[in-house]
């Protein structure tokens, strides 16, 4: 294994199971819920998608420096199994492997630290199996992967496989950015753009969640989430804006000021764009009256 040079990891939160509307799904998505309420199931395992490596500009309490493995690295490792029937023996390679037994291969595991930020990447292959027979004395077969016939078919379940072949593959998002989702409550502190801003954001104070965690689709385009920005340098808000619904207060995403044409999304929590403008109907721009 070759060593690379030391990069500092960007900081890697740990899982927020407040995310209700991330980890579990439901049928009746027009009102919020929690994990106690009926009809809620888990949406899954959380795995992490290949993506490119990023680093942090410098190193501070809430991340560290290291020295990653350089890309094309490799190491070696022994699977023992005992007892288990030829199936069996199938399903172990083909998990190693995920049905290709090529270096060459795009679909991959994710090993090892800093996975959220995209390291980690790794492609197993199996040189050969080796197998013990004590049945009638004792002698040893050394086999080749392609002799078993490993394929897709050794598991039943078709839609968990076909969800772990998309996010195996080191090719499906790896041309995306991919990331935590992205908001600013436009106030200019050291929070405004932190990731559980969009979170607040995207609890409406009625009805369902705005956006929950999209499904799996061959169009990984399907995956992207729309930012929640507040733009307070101009009118306008970015391509990448909340849906623009428009409206009166407490029944949309922003209100248009009738004065500078500023929109003043909702925000909640403490002292956010919230509860300055739109608990006191005046404008976060230019302190005009919204109504």
């Amino acid at each position: 294994v070759a060593i690379g040079k030391q990069i500092i990891i960007p900081e890697l939160s740990s899982p927020k199971i407040t995310s209700v509307e991330f980890y579990s799904d439901r049928d009746n998505k027009g009102k919020r819920w929690t994990y106690d309420d009926k009809g809620v199931v888990l949406r899954g395992r959380k795995f992490y998608f290949h993506s490119k490596p990023k680093t942090a500009p410098e190193l501070n309490k809430r991340n560290i420096a290291t020295c990653p493995a350089q890309a094309g690295s490799t190491f070696d490792f022994k699977v023992y199994f005992d007892s288990i029937s030829e199936t069996q023996l199938k399903q172990i390679l083909w998990v190693l492997t995920i049905g290709e037994n090529s270096g060459s291969s795009a679909f991959m595991h994710k090993l090892g630290f800093g996975k959220p930020v995209g390291y980690g990447s790794v492609k197993i292959t199996v040189d050969n199996i080796i197998m013990r027979d004590y049945s009638d004395g004792y002698h040893i077969d050394i086999k080749p992967y392609d002799c078993f016939g490993v394929s897709d078919d050794v598991f039943d379940e078709k839609e968990a496989l076909s969800d772990f072949r998309l996010i195996s593959n080191y090719n499906y998002v790896i041309d995306k950015t991919v990331s935590y989702p992205v908001a600013d409550d436009g106030k200019g502190s050291a929070n405004s753009k932190a990731p559980h801003q969009w979170f607040m954001s995207n609890r409406p104070q009625k009805g369902g969640f705005d956006y929950t965690l999209p499904k799996l689709s061959a169009n990984a385009s399907s995956l992207e989430l729309p930012s929640r920005m507040a733009d307070v340098s101009s009118g306008n808000s970015g391509a990448n804006s909340p849906k623009q619904s428009g409206g009166n207060a407490g029944s949309s995403d922003y209100i248009i000021c009738p004065s500078c044409g500023f929109k003043n999304y909702r925000f909640k929590r403490g002292t956010t764009i919230e509860n300055y403008s739109w608990k006191t109907k005046t404008c976060f721009k230019c302190k005009n009256p919204l109504e």
